[in-house]
């Protein structure tokens, strides 16, 4: 999985889109990757449009940044929830928990 920065325009933190395979053998670099990003910028957005794949362990790496941002006390946003990504999120009951906004890339629409 790739990571890329994007300009944050008005958001508070990080915005980045993550692009391939969210799964077992992706997670952990990523959620090391993401986890300093919270921790060194604050309140972060993750555009999911391009992750094609998304299994487990790409749900409890949601969890658990989830779980960091709160103990930081402050947030994880996502965008580009859709398809195959979207199912496994909706099947696992997590979409509830998670605040979803436009990418602030994106801009009015």
């Amino acid at each position: 999985m790739n990571i890329i920065h994007l300009e944050s325009g008005s958001h508070p933190g990080p915005c980045l889109r993550l692009e391939g395979d969210c799964d077992l053998y992706s997670v952990p670099a990523a959620y090391r990757a993401l986890e300093g990003e919270l921790r060194d910028g604050g309140a972060l957005h993750l555009d999911f449009g391009a992750v094609s794949y998304l299994d487990s362990c790409g749900v409890g790496m949601i969890i658990r940044l989830l779980q960091a941002a709160r103990i930081m006390r402050t947030e994880v946003t996502f965008s580009g929830l859709a398809g195959s990504p979207r199912k496994v999120l909706a099947m696992s009951n997590i979409l509830p928990i998670l605040k979803e906004s436009p990418c602030p890339m994106d801009g009015p629409r």
